[in-house]
Order: structure tokens, then C-alpha cells, then sequence
């Protein structure tokens, strides 16, 4: 439900939107002053997983899944202390075969949590898994991508697009020396193998490398607090 379905008529009346974006740990304090209604709205992302390093020269690595992401309007009582806690993004795979390592979650208070992106698999077929609750986006599969001579290319799936612009899935790698695509990215994330890690503070997944690459790092999380006073 929108956070504008909670505006009162006050004698001060109604003053601006204002928010607060945490990129990292810290504190937010409901106002105390007369306009505030108390109701706040939460938008919260977890840490994007890291995509794994393939452990074939044929093949590249899956990317990791997005963070987990949640919106949701809260009552909040003035003058309330609420711990907020930003997820990492997780590590892409480093030697050969390894998979990604998940991003780890965020919270607000004891209000909301989501967890964190799963890293992607160095071998086989399997992107991370999206983190949970609120729909981020799942890392694509690793391509097996063959020499042409060799026979068809597997397409790998592309990967999920989260929600909100947050949480997006990283592509899996390419190596442009097998003449293989990597798969599409999710919204904000990861990309192919020249562009590894995404944009920090969206939860995204990193995309997947290839046999001589690493996997690329998955981005932290975020936390946007709304209010009207």
C-alpha cells in the first residue's frame, strides 16, 4: 500500500516528502514533531551473490542471484530507535571451478529482513538462487559454450531482473576467443565478463567468468526510508 493512503490533516498541515537512504549500517529515528503521522515507508535490499569461475575452457560460469528486496509501509511510533543493517555483496569464485559466494542479508529493526543473492555455480548449469522474501533476481546458468566446430551452444537462461530496479541477477560470462554471448543480465546487474561487478548498493548478482577470469563481486544492499512530516 502507497505510503500517500496515510496522509492526515493536521493544524501545522502537511509539510514535504523526506527520506533517508542507508548504503551502510546506522541508525533512523522516527521524528517527533506534530505533522508526522506514523507511518513510514521501507524499501530494503540485501547483498547480490558473486558469480562463480568456470573450471572449463569451454564453458563460462553462472552469475550470482540478486539480494533479496521488500517494500512495505510500516507503523512506526515517533521518536523510535530502529536499527538498520546493509548485506555485502559476496565474492566472485577465484580459481578454477569455484562458485560465487552468497551475499549476506539486511534488516530494519525488527520490522523487515531479506536475506542475501546466492553465488553462482563454476560448473554445470545452475545460477544463484534469488534471495527471499521479495523477488530478486536469480544469476542466468552457466553457458557451456563449445567451439563451433564442436557442435550447438547450449543458451544459457537470462537472469531475473529483482524488483523495484534493486536485486537484479548477474549474466554468466563470455570469452569473445570462442565467439560465445553471455547471457543478458538482470536489471542492475552484473553484465557480461567486461563488466563484472555492478553497480554498488543494488543488491545485484556478479556475473560469471570464464576459465582465466574471475567471477565479478555481487553488490551490497540498500535501505530507503520514506516519510511525510
Amino acid at each position: 500500500m502507497p505510503i500517500q493512503n496515510f496522509f492526515v490533516s493536521t493544524a501545522a498541515g502537511i509539510k514535504g516528502k523526506k527520506s533517508s537512504i542507508f548504503n551502510a549500517n546506522g541508525t533512523w529515528v522516527a521524528p517527533t514533531v506534530d505533522t508526522y503521522n506514523g507511518y513510514a515507508e521501507v524499501l530494503l535490499v540485501g547483498g547480490g551473490g558473486g558469480g562463480g569461475r568456470s573450471s572449463s575452457n569451454y564453458a563460462s560460469a553462472a552469475g550470482g542471484g540478486g539480494g533479496g528486496v521488500i517494500q512495505r509501509v510500516i507503523n512506526i511510533p515517533a521518536g523510535t530507535s530502529v536499527a538498520v543493517s546493509i548485506g555485502g555483496g559476496g565474492g566472485g569464485g577465484g580459481s578454477h571451478g569455484a562458485g560465487g559466494n552468497a551475499g549476506t542479508g539486511s534488516s530494519f529493526g525488527g520490522y523487515l529482513s531479506v536475506t542475501g543473492g546466492g553465488g553462482g555455480s563454476g560448473s554445470g548449469f545452475e545460477g544463484g538462487y534469488a534471495g527471499k522474501p521479495g523477488g530478486g533476481g536469480g544469476g542466468s546458468g552457466a553457458m557451456a559454450g563449445y567451439w563451433s566446430h564442436v557442435g550447438a551452444h547450449p543458451i544459457p537462461s537470462p537472469a531475473g531482473s529483482g524488483s523495484f530496479g534493486f536485486g537484479g541477477g548477474g549474466g554468466s560470462g563470455n570469452n569473445s576467443y570462442h565467439l560465445t554471448a553471455s547471457s543478458s543480465a538482470g536489471s542492475t546487474g552484473g553484465g557480461s565478463i567486461q563488466d563484472r561487478n555492478p553497480t554498488a548498493n543494488t543488491g545485484a548478482g556478479g556475473s560469471g567468468g570464464w576459465w582465466d577470469t574471475n567471477g565479478g563481486s555481487g553488490a551490497s544492499g540498500l535501505c530507503i526510508v520514506t516519510w511525510y512530516e
